[in-house]
């Protein structure tokens, strides 16, 4: 095959082919974070690709998990009853990590009879209030997201 490479974009602008796996290998990378782009293959009709989601396993580390192209009123392969209540278990069991997090940091500050530091806690329970937000507002079909759809699966038919 001629083309089908990964392309990455660095922070410094410069473009990147992404050296292609050997056969039996595959090619990582994280995509929400890194800019990337597939050049066109010559001589073929398609590409494949797998996609699956990624987090680190610090519940306290950035999670940008999206799900703006597997929601179920817009991919019908997907079931709500199953979809959904594995997106809210592994957003609440990250969620519950976090606020143990905050408990056990103001536990231990009263146990070593600090002064209480306010602008620390609003940040962390801000920024906890924020992931509980994304969390529900990710289960939210936007009018993009459905025009899109709309869009693509009037596509099919014609």
């Amino acid at each position: 095959m001629i083309g089908g490479e990964t392309l990455i974009k660095p922070p410094s602008g410069e473009i990147i082919p992404a050296e292609g796996p050997a056969k039996g290998k595959a090619t990582v990378l994280q995509g929400r974070i890194l800019n990337h782009l597939a050049s066109i293959p010559i001589g073929f009709t398609e590409r494949i690709t797998a996609v699956t989601s990624y987090r680190a396993k610090d519940p306290l580390t950035f999670d940008g998990s999206v799900l703006s192209t597997v929601k179920p009123e817009v991919n019908y392969s997907t079931v709500y009853d199953t979809f959904y209540p594995q997106w809210v278990s592994y957003r609440m069991d990250i969620i519950s990590k976090r606020a143990l997090h905050i408990k056990e940091t103001f536990d231990k500050s009263l146990e070593n009879k600090e002064t209480f530091d306010k602008e620390k806690a609003f940040a962390m329970l801000k920024d906890l209030g924020a992931y509980l937000h994304k969390t529900s507002a990710e289960m939210e079909v936007s009018e993009k997201e459905w025009a899109y759809h709309k869009s693509r699966l009037n596509m099919k038919r014609t």
